[in-house]
């Protein structure tokens, strides 16, 4: 059998959770296998059908930001360990939060939010520093009893400039529920999956009218999402694994819906801004037969550092089941 190495769950320690309070607060240093580099850009944003052309033109990049950059959802993808490597498996995997001894068999991302602070360049060698913000309780969820593990990462570059700081909710559960442990709020069963949020229409929209962009699942896409965001987590391309989880069948990952919901706020402000905050929260996976589709309203606009800025609220729907739902700040340059 080929390496796995890329793979979160094989850096996943079960344990009894005793250990828990030791935990809080400590943190490693994980340094990006690889540059950033424009062959990677290329292949994200074709997955998610990105037309900025900050990303594709270079005099258009070199203009605004003096060189080629990333987009802002591919800020974790440059941390993904390779699959195989000569010297073997990495110390730690792409996320702290699985190494941790927990009484739990799988893993389920809940939540993602970032703050962005300057573009990410081509070329940039990025170095992690992740750490532990919280364990819950152990909470009873649609998936099964588990521990919501909180981290934060700051993210800077050779010359030890923060580039972003993101927080990543992550579900560590047994998939077959046992006895014990306090009962989650209704929100975080929600998150974790399947539970049906409420949907309700956006507000008329006050500028310029949201995309409405549509996506099918297929297995292509599939395939390029594994692909384009080096994220090799088998629930987003085994099929008998994501049907252990309860799904359907593979589903689209984080970085997946970080990419879709930038794409459709920077097309909003007709590619002449730049996200600067997002926060996503993820409740039901999407998988293959399904399509995409978005909508949204502008919440407020205010000056913030001589700029103006947007706040949106952008949902992503799979006929009326609301998968994903983002707060997303742009600047307007």
């Amino acid at each position: 059998m080929g390496a796995d190495n890329a793979n979160a769950v094989k850096y996943a320690v079960e344990g009894d959770g005793s250990d828990i309070p030791q935990w809080v607060g400590r943190s490693v240093e994980v340094e990006a296998p690889f540059p950033v580099e424009a062959g990677r850009i290329a292949d994200f944003c074709s997955l998610i059908e990105d037309s900025n052309p900050l990303y594709w033109d270079l005099d258009v990049a070199q203009a605004r930001y003096g060189g080629p950059v990333a987009p802002p959802a591919m800020l974790t993808g440059w941390r993904q360990p390779s699959p195989w490597h000569p010297k073997g498996r990495p110390s730690h995997g792409p996320v702290l939060a699985p190494e941790i001894p927990l009484p739990a068999d799988t893993l389920i991302n809940a939540g993602f939010s970032c703050q962005f602070y300057e573009p990410i360049r081509v070329g940039a060698q990025l170095t992690y520093i992740d750490k532990v913000v919280s364990i819950s309780e152990r909470k009873k969820t649609s998936l099964g009893w588990g521990y919501f593990v909180k981290t934060e990462c700051s993210v800077i570059d050779q010359k030890r400039t923060v580039i972003a700081v993101y927080q990543n909710n992550m579900l560590r559960y047994l998939k077959e529920a046992r006895t014990g442990g306090t009962e989650s709020t209704e929100a975080e069963a929600a998150t974790a999956k399947g539970a049906k949020a409420e949907v309700k229409e956006p507000e008329k929209l006050p500028i310029n009218e949201m995309p409405n962009v549509h996506m099918p699942i297929t297995p292509t896409l599939i395939a390029l999402v594994t692909a384009g965001t080096r994220d090799y987590f088998p629930g987003h391309h085994d099929d008998v694994y994501a049907k252990s989880q309860g799904a359907l069948g593979p589903y689209p990952n984080t970085g997946f819906y970080c990419g879709f919901m930038d794409r459709i706020a920077t097309e909003w402000a007709q590619f002449k801004g730049v996200v600067i905050k997002r926060d996503l929260q993820m409740f039901t996976p999407a998988e293959i037969g399904k399509t995409l589709h978005s909508r949204g309203r502008v919440c407020a606009q205010r000056r913030e550092d001589g700029y103006g800025v947007a706040d949106l609220q952008i949902e992503v729907l799979a006929a009326a089941m609301l998968i994903a739902r983002a707060n997303v700040s742009v600047r307007l340059d």
